[in-house]
C-alpha cells in the first residue's frame, strides 16, 4: 500500500511538473506514461518482494503501457 500511495503521488507530481496545461490529449498520456519508470524506482519498486512485482504486473494491461517502459524500469533496478 505504501510503494502504490508513493508511486500515486510521483506521478501526479510529474504530470504537474512536465506537462503544460495546452497539451494535447495524446502528448499528456504519452509523457504521463514515460513518468512511469521513474516514478516506480522512486517509490521503491526494486526492493518489492518478488511476489510483489508479479502483482503489480499483473495489473498492468498491454494497452496500458510500452514495452519500452517496462524495460526501462527493469534496467533501473539491475
Amino acid at each position: 500500500q505504501a510503494f502504490a500511495h508513493d508511486v500515486r503521488r510521483c506521478l501526479m507530481q510529474a504530470m504537474e511538473d512536465t506537462i503544460p496545461t495546452d497539451t494535447a490529449c495524446p502528448d499528456v498520456k504519452t509523457a504521463a506514461y514515460a513518468s512511469h519508470p521513474d516514478c516506480y524506482v522512486a517509490a521503491g519498486f526494486c526492493a518489492l518482494p518478488l511476489p510483489d512485482w508479479l502483482t503489480i504486473l499483473a495489473t498492468i494491461r498491454p494497452t496500458d503501457t510500452s514495452f519500452r517502459e517496462i524495460v526501462k524500469t527493469a534496467m533501473a533496478c539491475l
